[in-house]
């Protein structure tokens, strides 16, 4: 638990100062008039919370981006940028569900431009879900590069089967389907 002067008790007894972190939320679909309340953005909320409160730290901003398919920054991420590059930032940690959650960009070094964005501004960047610690040494790097790039061709895959399916429904409402290996991704 916290005490007045903002710091936390470690499990060895000493008192630790908290760090205040930012937390980036970003869902593909938007959720009526409170995106705070879409399953998928509460979900990285209590993640982001928990992490948060097991490493000593307090989340004081919050940018959410949702109904963004994650292919352009949204306003949330430019927000974000934006407050880190200014320096009029309250934090000094951001902390993000995953890799993915910067966004799933056609050129798979844009996410990794965010990152580095903030890494060069002082910033620390947690993946609070990945099963590494995002401290710079080589095997989150590779890890990190490796995950970028299935991200990427998952996309370009989600994105042949998109065109494919327009492709047949045209086709079927022009009433002549006819089957190609291009109408199948």
């Amino acid at each position: 638990m916290a005490n007045q002067h903002n710091e936390h008790t470690d499990n060895k007894g000493e008192s630790k100062p908290r760090r205040k972190a930012a937390a980036y939320l970003r869902s593909a679909t938007s959720y009526a008039q409170d995106d705070s309340q879409y399953p998928a953005i509460r979900e990285q909320a209590e993640l982001i919370r928990t992490y948060a409160e097991e490493n000593s730290m307090d989340v004081v901003k919050t940018y959410i981006d949702s109904g963004k398919s994650g292919a352009n920054a949204g306003s949330g991420l430019r927000s974000m940028i934006k407050d880190v590059q200014s320096g009029t930032a309250e934090y000094n940690v951001i902390l993000l569900r995953d890799i993915t959650r910067w966004g799933r960009f056609q050129d798979a070094d844009e996410a990794a431009h965010y990152e580095f964005i903030c890494r060069r501004a002082g910033f620390d960047v947690h993946y609070v879900d990945e099963p590494f610690k995002n401290d710079g040494s080589v095997v989150p790097s590779i890890f990190k590069n490796i995950w970028r790039m299935m991200e990427e061709e998952h996309r370009r895959e989600r994105a042949a089967k998109a065109k494919a399916a327009r492709l047949r429904r045209k086709a079927r409402k022009a009433g002549a389907l006819v089957e190609t290996e291009d109408m199948h991704g």
